[in-house]
């Protein structure tokens, strides 16, 4: 695919010379390495923490947060109130607008000097139901949503292969090409959202498939199927546009050494642990097998559903969404860890806790070994400077690991 470059009004090359002088090779290459040792298995000399500012309000009230995963405890870039804003129609319409916005967010990470990569996404969105039937229009305040589906009869016939003349995953791809002729010197593009087999089969079918897995629990699994490999297709086709190869990448801030994809089952936690467990897990296994691995993410919370997603070998790491809706979180962590899983994901900091406390308390879930975890902060703040976060981040793993007691109460 061959992509024109225009000059353009938007001052996106300001923007990418700001990114570029903020970004320290080094700085990065030492986050990578040791989100790498992590879900390797191996002990970096410290465990990963991810910094970062995202800006709560704009003076267009309508922006849309693009960046992954709205990282905290970082420093704030003062020039973002100097510079034009879009709203979301605006960015829809312009890859450069698109990406000018989401610059700041990169700006902000590589001037916190934590272990964050950098990266950018094209669109936003999962694009995958568009091309299979469904009406997708766009909401200014929510985003992109689903407006009309096909028949049930007319996803008995689905075929994979007409994904490659979906009008949005098109675009979707036009806008990676732009992305990787743009971005700034040391920024990485990765592949936009695309759901998983479950979150793509509620799309198309809607509430009523929740139905279907009690009146027609073939037609699930049957639909479930060719969405995997829809699924499956497009991660290729997405890794494939920004140029990554098939087992190893990135996403906002992270970087995935083994398995190169994520999976999003919002949807599953509407359904039973069993019909989890018996439709649905089987089709997300096959999934990250196809790239050799890779993060499970959800928002809610999933008691019954765990226990079977710890152990299925293809999942390499969870992501939860809302950490601060489980009863027990710090258990949670513990139980992934011990499963030799990694939690990539939010340090629930709780109202009036000490950062300090709150790192000693996932710290504690490691067994006294460096691994299993590459955190975000997660909460109100506020937050030290950012490299006093990470100064007591060192610290404490110092601390534990002279502890005769590394499984004690910290």
């Amino acid at each position: 695919m061959t992509v024109s470059v225009q000059s353009s009004p938007v001052p996106l090359d300001r923007i990418v010379a700001l990114v570029e002088q903020a970004v320290d090779p080094a700085v990065v290459e030492r986050g990578r390495a040791r989100q790498a040792a992590v879900w390797r298995g191996d002990e970096p000399d410290y465990l990963p923490l991810l910094l970062g500012h995202t800006e709560e309000g704009t003076p267009h009230e309508r922006r849309w947060k693009l960046a992954e995963h709205q990282l905290m405890g970082g420093v704030r870039a003062p020039e973002f109130d100097a510079y034009p804003h879009y709203s979301l129609a605006e960015q829809v319409d312009s890859p450069e607008k698109m990406l000018s916005e989401y610059l700041w967010e990169i700006l902000s990470w590589a001037r916190s000097r934590s272990d964050a990569q950098l990266a950018v996404r094209p669109y936003f969105i999962n694009s995958l139901p568009e091309a299979f039937g469904a009406r997708v229009e766009m909401n200014e305040q929510s985003g992109f949503v689903i407006t009309d589906r096909p028949a049930k009869e007319a996803l008995r016939d689905l075929d994979p292969e007409r994904l490659v003349h979906g009008r949005l995953f098109s675009r979707v791809l036009e806008c990676a090409a732009l992305f990787r002729a743009r971005v700034p010197r040391g920024v990485r593009v990765f592949p936009t959202d695309t759901g998983g087999p479950f979150v793509t089969a509620q799309a198309l079918r809607g509430d009523a498939i929740f139905t279907d897995f009690y009146d027609d629990p073939e037609f699930v699994g049957a639909l479930l199927d060719k969405c995997a490999d829809i699924c499956i297709r497009a991660g290729r086709l997405l890794k494939r546009a920004v140029g990554e190869d098939e087992t190893s990448g990135y996403h906002g801030a992270l970087y995935m050494a083994r398995g190169a994809i994520r999976v999003v089952d919002d949807a599953s936690t509407n359904i039973s642990p069993e019909f989890h467990r018996e439709l649905v897990l089987p089709r997300i296994r096959r999934v990250f097998a196809a790239f050799g691995g890779g993060w499970y993410h959800s928002c809610g919370v999933y008691r019954g559903h765990l226990d079977h997603l710890l152990a299925a070998p293809e999942i390499t790491a969870f992501n939860f969404g809302n950490p601060e809706m489980w009863d027990d979180f710090n258990a949670v962590i513990g139980r992934i860890v011990r499963a030799g899983k990694v939690y990539y994901g939010g340090l629930p900091v709780r109202p009036g806790e000490q950062l300090e406390r709150a790192m000693r308390r996932i710290l504690r879930q490691t067994g006294g070994q460096r691994k299993g975890l590459i955190l975000m902060l997660n909460g109100k703040g506020p937050w030290p400077q950012p490299e006093e976060s990470m100064n007591l981040w060192h610290r404490l793993q110092d601390e534990m690991a002279r502890s005769a007691d590394k499984f004690g109460k910290y």
